[in-house]
């Protein structure tokens, strides 16, 4: 009698003409498993019987089995593996029964990618034009220089706030601290994690290149084929498995660049003492901004002419 993929109620199981609850399982009348079972509205015991006895232990999930008279009866789940030594027909055959379902789920989730190519091949052309922006991205900043490995190293200790230090001449000319000011908060920090943007590139080729083998492993699946291509299905899977993490990671990192860009960006100019790393950020900020690029000493200095003027002090440096 035809089953389900898998029994999910115990009417499912009187709906088998054969089936016999507590119908007692032994190495000797056992024929083979059917198909699994998880039933949480009835308490079925597991029938599995030896010198000892019957099994008896109540289970949610196990296996229905078919016996050498006909009959149908059940069996727990773990039973099977404890109850007989693992050399038993019942142990082989949980073993074999197992090892097909999962090579069956591979296969399924190997037919979506194939049965819905169409889908997939437009997802991935979208996530090459993101890569492209991505990685135009992180050729535009490396102009930055040295700034760069400041942010790696902010990002790596959460540090996004930017402070400067106030100054302020005393009566006889002399410089004297007055406060530790912070002027903001630098955003996307997780954009200067240190990934090399070119290895989405060959992320994205792995998903052309293995649905492009998916297909024509089905047309060798379709001509009935018979060489093993469980091998082939596992490293499939195994290729095409990430799909939507890879997705989701790129379109959060495009999101990210998008916000960095919309951030203050003024705020590069104050990470670093050194006035040729300063200079790197203006030049990136003005550029960004579209405007000229040989400015970027007077923007510098009128930068920091605004924030003398805002905390009422005569020098400002990077703290």
């Amino acid at each position: 009698m035809e089953t389900k993929s898998k029994i999910q109620s115990y009417d499912e199981l009187c709906l088998l003409e054969t089936f016999q609850e507590n119908k007692e399982i032994t190495l000797e009348n056992f024929e083979n498993i059917v198909v699994d079972y998880e039933i949480k509205d009835a308490e079925l015991k597991c029938c599995l019987t030896d010198e000892k006895g019957k099994c008896g232990q109540i289970h949610q999930k196990g296996y229905l089995v078919l016996l050498k008279d006909g009959a149908y009866s059940v069996m727990g789940g773990t039973c099977g593996k404890t109850k007989f030594n693992a050399d038993s027909l019942i142990y082989r055959n949980i073993t074999s029964f197992e090892n097909e379902r999962k090579r069956k789920e591979k296969l399924g989730r190997l037919y979506d990618f194939i049965n819905n190519k169409e889908k997939y091949g437009k997802i991935i052309s979208e996530l090459k034009t993101i890569v492209g922006e991505i990685s135009k991205f992180y050729e535009e900043i490396k102009c930055l220089n040295w700034n760069l490995k400041i942010l790696n190293t902010r990002y790596k200790s959460s540090n996004s706030a930017v402070f400067i230090k106030t100054y302020k001449y005393d009566k006889d000319g002399n410089l004297k601290y007055q406060n530790t000011e912070r002027i903001g908060y630098l955003q996307e920090l997780n954009l200067f994690d240190g990934k090399d943007s070119g290895s989405y590139s060959l992320e994205v080729h792995k998903l052309v290149i293995g649905l492009k083998k998916a297909c024509e492993l089905d047309e060798e699946i379709k001509r009935k084929s018979r060489r093993r291509i469980d091998k082939e299905i596992n490293e499939l899977v195994k290729e095409l498995s990430h799909f939507e993490s890879l997705q989701d990671e790129l379109i959060k990192r495009k999101s990210s660049i998008e916000r960095f860009k919309n951030s203050d960006l003024s705020l590069l100019c104050y990470l670093n003492t050194n006035h040729d790393d300063r200079e790197d950020a203006a030049k990136y900020f003005l550029k960004h901004k579209g405007r000229d690029t040989s400015k970027s000493s007077s923007y510098l200095a009128n930068k920091d002419k605004f924030y003398q003027d805002q905390y009422g002090c005569d020098k400002i440096f990077v703290k």
